[in-house]
């Protein structure tokens, strides 16, 4: 049997390579694991992850940068 995952796109292109990287990070991998009981991640289980809202990415840190620019030098994205 194999594992099925709904589509997730992103609503603006630029954040799409972020929601990437959330995805992979070790905080959302542990709540799907603790979430998903067997081998299908369904669309409730998504909207439960911890990923931020793309608009909240536009947000200020307060060191100078946004949120997804934050992420994006740390993940080698720029």
């Amino acid at each position: 049997m194999s594992g099925r995952a709904p589509v997730v796109y992103a609503s603006e292109h630029e954040f799409e390579p972020l929601i990437v990287t959330l995805l992979n990070s070790f905080v959302v991998d542990f709540a799907a694991r603790t979430a998903v009981g067997g081998t299908d991640l369904s669309y409730f289980m998504i909207k439960q992850l911890p990923i931020p809202n793309p608009a909240d990415l536009k947000h200020d840190t307060g060191w100078g940068c946004t949120y997804a620019e934050s992420i994006s030098s740390r993940a080698c994205l720029s």
